[in-house]
């Protein structure tokens, strides 16, 4: 994540949350497993507080936590 991004969307901030979500997903199709799992990680730290952790984006950067974890033989 660009420092400009992060100084006009500083934690937590839904925008920052969606963006990391995107990133992740380009990691994650990309094989870097490892690296999509940190920014799956971050989008769900900021979605818990930003959308809540019953809304559908949180649940989605939840499954995909899982995916990246089964992968990484962590499950």
């Amino acid at each position: 994540m660009s420092s400009s991004h992060r100084f006009y969307y500083c934690d937590p901030h839904p925008s920052r949350a969606v963006e990391l979500l995107r990133v992740g997903k380009l990691q994650h199709f990309l094989g870097s497993v490892e690296e999509a799992q940190r920014s799956f990680k971050q989008a769900y730290d900021i979605m818990k507080v930003t959308h809540g952790a019953e809304h559908a984006l949180t649940n989605e950067v939840c499954k995909k936590l899982g995916e990246c974890q089964a992968e990484l033989g962590r499950v």
